[in-house]
């Protein structure tokens, strides 16, 4: 593969599709292993299964809905040292894109939005859409990930453990084409609902969850719009794809009241 050019690499495809991508896989790059799990798996579970069976000292991740440069891994590996943990790129919206691929852009990615700089930088969370760690952090905080590669849960204990992230400009990738939108409004509600859980489990009150949750697609919205405003991204794409952005955020909303309910119905009353 183009990315691992000069890279002793093993390639894992961990497929949950509902099509031919094991099939091409298999004749394309014969040396790839290749785990199949049932299909509308989660992306954070196959990152999980992938893990499981990589046997690398640095673990890289994305999805198919990517489309890598040449250099992308060598540029993620030359950022990790002693006391950086995981370096992460931005995220450009290919010229092509829906107005459903660029509601998704904009929901999931507003925070890694390339910028001018070429000069790395540390930050609080990387994608992992776009992401490189060293396997022993990895391997260190294997309870963070036990049930599934949610990247706001490890970053957490990353930074706690005085581990530092970055953001590396160089390794900017592409965003073609994601699913279609009933597909990706499931999932949007089923990653709400796990956040939810979390942070349920993290201390927060499952009421106050729910209260806000109708503030929280247009809270998401106007942090977007000034991300976009800030990294000179295209705006009127922004304005053109808000509908579907808000109905997206209304997903996760309605999930996370799902989810934090279910971990804790009665949060507030047992405080009382």
């Amino acid at each position: 593969m183009r990315s691992a050019s000069g890279k002793s690499v093993e390639v894992i495809v961990v497929d949950a599709s509902r099509d031919r991508t094991a099939e091409i896989v298999r004749a394309q790059f014969p040396s790839a292993t290749i785990v199949s799990m049932p299909a509308g798996t989660l992306a954070p579970d196959l990152w999980s299964r992938g893990l499981s069976v990589a046997k690398g000292s640095m673990v890289a991740f994305t999805t198919g809905h990517f489309v890598v440069p040449a250099s992308w891994l060598s540029t993620l590996s030359s950022a990790l040292d002693v006391t950086t943990s995981g370096a992460g790129g931005p995220f450009a919206l290919d010229e092509g894109a829906s107005l459903t691929d660029a509601a998704i852009y904009f929901l999931r990615y507003n925070a890694f939005l390339p910028r001018s700089t070429t000069v790395s930088r540390e930050v609080p969370q990387i994608a992992a859409d776009n992401s490189m760690y060293d396997r022993s952090a990895l391997t260190n905080h294997a309870r963070s990930i036990a049930d599934g590669f949610w990247e706001v849960e490890l970053h957490r204990d990353l930074h706690a453990d005085g581990n530092q992230l970055v953001i590396v400009p160089d390794a900017t990738i592409l965003f073609a084409k994601s699913f279609p939108l009933p597909v990706i409004s499931r999932q949007r509600f089923a990653h709400g609902k796990h956040f939810g859980r979390w942070r349920v489990s993290s201390g927060m009150s499952a009421l106050r969850i729910a209260a806000i949750s109708p503030l929280v697609p247009f809270a998401l919205l106007f942090r977007a719009a000034r991300r976009v405003r800030a990294a000179r991204a295209n705006f009127s794409l922004l304005a053109l794809c808000s509908p579907i952005f808000l109905w997206l955020a209304a997903c996760w909303a309605a999930g996370e009241v799902v989810g934090a309910i279910a971990a804790g119905p009665m949060n507030d009353a047992h405080r009382s």
